[in-house]
């Protein structure tokens, strides 16, 4: 009897036959399993009526365009208290808190500033001109106007009055003492 690659008996070479017929089925199902789920997955669509919009934040003050301050002849330890009621009037809600800063409007400075101590508290039932009946309590207190101007110049370093509009119509009123 001779030993080799002839020597499988018809059994062995039956095996054999079914087993690559098997694996050729398999890899034929893979193969169109793979080509039929990329069918699958390829489709275009268009979508021509798109509209992407802004909400806007709009705050609006009760002071119809006049200075807060007007003073003449300020003396040492004189005292001025000014109230203004602001309103949100925007469109969208679940906001930041309100953020108060000088900005770059604040006129020229005349040196002033520095021997004015000042104090800003946030609350209700106050308008424009009208202190008396303001119940609130201080946001910032403890230093001068310069203090407040040079420290609070903008948004990134402004202080927050701790009032997040809940929507269109609800206010916040402010008193402001200058000594």
């Amino acid at each position: 009897m001779r030993i080799g690659a002839n020597a499988l008996s018809s059994s062995s070479r039956a095996s054999m036959s079914r087993l690559a017929t098997v694996l050729f089925a398999v890899m034929l199902v893979g193969l169109l399993t793979l080509s039929g789920s990329r069918a699958a997955f390829s489709d275009t669509t268009s979508n021509t009526n798109n509209s992407l919009s802004t909400g806007t934040v709009t705050l609006v003050d009760d002071d119809t365009g006049l200075a807060m301050f007007s003073v003449t002849d300020m003396a040492p330890l004189d005292t001025v208290v000014e109230c203004i009621e602001v309103e949100y009037a925007g469109s969208l809600s679940g906001l930041n808190p309100v953020v108060l800063y000088a900005g770059a409007n604040g006129g020229a400075d005349t040196g002033l500033g520095t021997y004015l101590d000042l104090t800003i508290e946030a609350g209700t039932g106050a308008t424009y001109g009208d202190c008396s009946t303001f119940l609130g309590s201080p946001i910032l207190s403890g230093g001068t106007v310069a203090d407040f101007v040079a420290g609070n110049s903008d948004y990134t370093n402004s202080v927050a009055t701790s009032w997040t509009p809940s929507g269109t119509g609800d206010t916040r009123a402010f008193r402001i003492t200058v000594t």
